[in-house]
Parts: C-alpha cells; structure tokens; sequence
C-alpha cells in the first residue's frame, strides 16, 4: 500500500522579533491521528516490533527499556521485540541518514522519534519530516510518535508556557501530518517550576536523567499511551477483533479496496434524494469505477469531483460532490456479532448552511441486491453537532455493513468531516 504524502516548506529565518511568533504554546501531549496500527496489531498478539531512535537519551536505555516491559505487561500475548537505535550525540539530520540501516530494516511496527535537545543547537523540521516520510513510503502502517525530552535551559520557555525551539520546529512536521507526540519533558519542567522536584533529582547535567530522572519520563510516555481498552457493547461484551475505518491518504490510497474488508464506492444522486432511513438500501446504483487523484489528494467518482479526501485539511472527510455520493463498505470477514460505532464532528462543503446530510448504515446479507438499516442520521451545516452511532447485529461471513451518504439537495457538495467508524467482533 501506498501512503501519499504532501511534503511542506516554510521560510524559517527567524529573527530576535518574530521568535516568539514561531514557538508552539507547550502542551503534555497531542494524540492526532494516534497509533491505531499498534493497538490493533499488540490486541491481535503475534510479533511486533518496538524502535526507540535518537541521541543520547535513547541510548542510555532508561523509557527505550521499561516502556517495552511495560507494553509487554499490557498485552502478554503479543512477542514484542524492542530495539534502541539511540546514538549519543546525534540529531535528527544524522538520523534521516542513519533511519535506513538501523530502523527500516528492523521492519518497525511503532517508532518513537527523540531529537528535541540534540537539535538545539540547529532547531529546524526538514530532517523531522524526513524521517517521517521515509517511515511511512516503506510502510504506511507503521506508527510513528514524537517524544519531547528537555535539557535545563529550555526552563524558561516552560515557564512562559512555550515550547522551546527545537521543539516548536519538530511541532511543524508533527502537526502537518498527524503525527502523535509526548512532551516527556514538559512534566519534568512542571514539577521542577512548582518546586515539587530538584533539577538534581532527575539530572546529574543539563540534560541526561539518571535512574530516577528516566522514571519520570517512563511515567509520561505510559500515562499518554494507555492500553486501548476493547469495544465494550451495552450487554457487557468485549470485543476479540477491532476494524477501524481505514482514512484516505494515511492508509487508503490509489484502489478503492484496503486490505480484505474494506471498500469504497460510489452512487449518482437522485433528484428525487429523500432524508430517512428508507434511502440507500439498494446495490443497484453503486458504481466501481472510483479514482485516487494523487495531486490534490482524493478519491473520485466520474465527475473527478471531491469524493473521500486524503489532504490534511480534508482527512477523515467522506460525502457528496454535486453529482455523486460516496458509500463506504465492510466486509466481515467472519460470522458473529458485531458492535458497530460510527461517529463525526462535523460538516464541511461548499454549500448552504441549512443543507442537510444524511447518513445510513445499511446490513446487506451476502449476494442480495437489497438490505436493511441499521443506523441512521441526518443533520444540517447549522445544527451539526459532534455524533456517535452505536448498534450491535449479526452477521455472516461475507455480509456487508455500507455506509451510504446521503446528500438531500443536488448542488455543492457536502461532506462529514472527522468520520471515523469501527466494527468490533464481539466475544
């Protein structure tokens, strides 16, 4: 599979008046797009690989060696295999060089990336978003989460509420592209800026924690990583098998199948379009012949409209150009029950405010031309308020679950923005 992405360039010249302009107010964590790869593949159990890649910190083995221990306690049926691809001195330049020969070639499930101090003394996001995209253009499902360690000068930018430089610069490619991080320094300054905990009881330097220093950034790192706990349906039920909607241009790129359940379609809308859960409920008008335009970065009925989007600005975005409608399958890819949960936070397009949309989750059993609802919303531009849709059914393998988007006007198009749906193989 291939993972699109949109390299980014900004002019970074900073000057003693806008420095301030180009700090990231500081924050303990950001999840964005998460680790969703990881947590589906430690549930499943079987082998996954663990890359702990950076400077100094990394390699003295202190959260590169009990965070894998840690993971391993929370899910004791998977073989984690931890690697510590730390090098005293090195920044994220050297990094982008090394990442082949001793990450890539690990075949990395989740890498942590830590370079925040050793690139103080050439603060800039090139080689961060370099390491980035070589992860992902070997391997689109591996995760990738940014650690941000602290050295003892960067107390004042905590005490002003920023992020230091480097920091700050690092921020630019994570949040261009979603990439979660965990500022494991921030709590360090916190703590030592109340007076709750001496510089020298986490360091013996400006920088590198002892024994009890890496016990804080353990800390940090499993707090922001908590073991993803299973869907849970209303009768008490976990789940065995989680299958997360896979999103254009991070995972779902170029045909319109990811992996064995899911596809993408797309139908013509009818002038007579209605909003209930009665539409939708036919295979007859779905269309195959969808399109991935690398470029802009989405996928396409006919018209080469906007249909499902993979840009920044438009991920986790499905809908309704003028003339098409997007429909979303699953595939199960065994009999049982399932829990279903679908959710969005918006709605974006190009079209009035009190535009309605609508949503239908419709069961079709295996080879019948007509099926079910099962699940059903519809909401205005005006009204939109964040959603979650829950229902649990049974299906058999082969059975399919559509998502069927459902525009009520003909015009500008119209599109959840945020949308997210699992499907959990109940025990």
């Amino acid at each position: 599979m291939i993972r699109i992405l949109i390299l980014f360039a900004l002019s970074l010249a900073a000057t003693a008046a806008d420095l301030k302009s180009e700090l990231a107010k500081a924050a303990p964590f950001a999840a964005r797009d998460g680790c969703a790869n990881s947590a589906r593949k430690l549930r499943a159990g079987g082998p996954f690989t663990v890359v702990f890649f950076g400077g100094s910190i990394t390699e003295n083995r202190g959260f590169s060696a009990a965070v894998p221990e840690w993971l391993r306690g929370q899910f004791p049926a998977a073989k984690i295999d931890a690697i510590n691809a730390g090098w005293a001195g090195t920044g994220s330049e050297l990094g982008a060089q090394r990442l082949d020969a001793e990450v890539l070639a690990r075949k990395p499930d989740l890498v942590f990336v830590e370079f925040a101090v050793n690139d103080i003394a050439k603060p800039e996001f090139t080689h961060m978003e370099r390491i980035v995209r070589k992860l992902w253009t070997a391997n689109a499902e591996t995760d990738v989460v940014f650690l941000y360690t602290i050295s003892k000068g960067d107390l004042d930018f905590y005490r002003k509420g920023w992020f230091p430089l480097s920091v700050s610069r690092h921020e630019l490619a994570a949040k261009h592209y979603a990439v979660p991080m965990i500022a494991i320094g921030q709590s360090v300054a916190t703590n030592v800026l109340a007076g709750t905990l001496k510089w020298e009881d986490f360091s013996n330097d400006t920088c590198h924690p002892h024994a009890n220093g890496y016990t804080h950034y353990t800390t940090a790192i499993t707090a922001a990583l908590p073991a993803p706990s299973p869907m849970k349906a209303e009768d008490g039920r976990d789940t065995v098998r989680v299958f997360e909607l896979p999103q254009p241009g991070k995972h779902w790129t170029g045909a319109p199948e990811y992996g064995e359940v899911w596809r993408l379609h797309w139908q013509p809308i009818p002038r007579t379009a209605t909003l209930d859960a009665a539409a939708g409920l036919s295979r007859a008008a779905w269309r195959k012949n969808v399109a991935w335009l690398e470029e802009p970065g989405f996928f396409t009925g006919e018209s080469l409209r906007w249909l499902a989007g993979g840009r920044t600005d438009k991920a986790g975005c499905f809908g309704a150009n003028g003339t098409e409608a997007g429909v979303i399958t699953f595939i199960a890819p065994q009999s049982g029950d399932y829990l279903i949960e679908v959710s969005a936070d918006g709605i974006g397009g190009y079209s009035q405010r009190e535009k309605a949309i609508g949503l239908n989750v419709v069961q079709f059993p295996q080879n019948t031309p007509t099926g079910r609802s099962v699940l059903f919303v519809q909401t205005t531009r005006a009204s939109m308020q964040p959603i979650t849709l829950r229902a649990t059914t049974t299906l058999a393998a082969g059975d399919e679950i559509a998502l069927v988007f459902l525009p009520h006007q003909v015009g500008g198009g119209a599109f959840f923005t945020g949308l997210n749906a699992r499907f959990g193989l109940l025990k």
